[in-house]
């Protein structure tokens, strides 16, 4: 009883500064990992719609016949992309100049 009285008359402990600072600390903290969270789910976006597109592309050149060419579009622009290989398997593929 005796200890509780003297924590309770006691004149140490926490300063309102103290607080205020350890609080900006623990909101600085949390800023930083929100903004860490939204760049990463940007960079999980933007991979995700280059891989979709890189899906596509292949998929155009894979389904030519070496003499007709498909289509696939990098950036906008369209190439004509000309498939070689054998067995329904991607060997190679080229293309040809840019056709707008």
């Amino acid at each position: 009883m005796r200890k509780l009285k003297s924590k309770l008359a006691s004149r140490l402990g926490e300063t309102l500064v103290e607080t205020l600072v350890s609080i900006l600390i623990v909101a600085l903290a949390s800023v930083a990992f929100l903004s860490m969270s939204l760049a990463s789910g940007n960079v999980n976006f933007s991979a995700e719609k280059m891989n979709a597109q890189l899906r596509s592309e292949l998929t155009i050149a894979e389904t030519g016949d070496g003499e007709t060419p498909g289509r696939a579009y990098i950036d906008g622009i369209g190439y004509n992309v000309y498939y070689s290989g054998g067995n329904g398997t991607l060997t190679s593929y080229t293309d040809a100049e840019a056709v707008g």
